[in-house]
């Protein structure tokens, strides 16, 4: 099952799948703007990708 998840920062969408009862962007970073923080638009949930 995929869903689709928005960059934070630009407000472009990208794919995401559920591993591990959350929703993570098959990309860590945005395709448009690199930026590594999203948003789940139907749980408003925040995601990080970036493990730093």
């Amino acid at each position: 099952m995929m869903e689709m998840v928005m960059c934070r920062s630009c407000g472009k969408f990208t794919t995401a799948v559920m591993e591990d009862g959350e929703w993570v962007p098959v990309a860590a970073e945005c395709p448009e703007c690199g930026e590594t923080t999203f948003k789940d638009i139907h749980e408003d949930h925040t995601i990080e990708t970036d493990d730093d």
